[in-house]
């Protein structure tokens, strides 16, 4: 959810994986989208297809290192929230573990938003702490970088629990530090994941 002095925002996101071999991952995903604006817009986002394969899996010194190759289809998706074209996106994965305890993360991203045919490109940073077996905690950065436009850049906190191997549940609040004028002040967020 998001929030500021002139729009309020719904977002529920569904991600589907599933593991084809031990190092490559399918993945479909979309999100219900409730925007209260005029005139509202509410409806799902466009469906996305993407592939996930782990190039190498790091080691005390190099981090392990994944790629994510996706489509967003542009009419697949509520009129509301239809695109003029598909949309692709490929992303680098770079994860490293510190210590036990502590993992931190980085993805680029270059990626089309269908409507215009520059790219633009993503990047986040996060750093996570094990607070026990089954809880941790993580602090995260990251921003949409634009040709032509103002630069986003985000911060937000959160927290994971696992209440049991195959059920983890998340919570997370953020604020937006660059331009605000067409993105949220502050955001939060409540998630919960499951493996079948």
């Amino acid at each position: 959810s998001e929030n500021s002095d002139n729009v309020n925002s719904l977002s529920y996101d569904i991600l589907a994986k599933y593991g084809v071999v031990e190092d490559l991952e399918l993945r479909l995903n979309t999100s219900y989208k409730s925007l209260d604006i005029h005139p509202s817009r509410v409806g799902f986002s466009p469906l996305t297809f993407g592939l996930k394969y782990r190039i190498y899996d790091g080691n005390t010194i190099l981090p392990a290192i994944g790629v994510i190759a996706q489509m967003q289809f542009a009419e697949l998706a509520a009129s509301d929230f239809k695109l003029i074209n598909n949309a692709p996106a490929f992303i680098l994965i770079i994860e490293k573990d510190l210590s036990k305890d502590i993992s931190n993360s980085a993805n680029i991203l270059v990626q089309w938003d269908g409507i215009v045919d520059k790219p633009y490109y993503s990047y986040s940073y996060s750093f996570g702490y094990s607070l026990s077996e089954n809880s941790n905690v993580f602090v995260e950065m990251y921003g949409d970088i634009y040709a032509d436009a103002v630069p986003t850049h985000k911060l937000d906190f959160g927290a994971t629990y696992n209440i049991n191997d195959n059920w983890c549940i998340d919570i997370s609040a953020g604020k937006t530090l660059t331009n605000k004028r067409y993105n949220s002040d502050y955001f939060y967020g409540i998630g919960s994941s499951f493996r079948f």
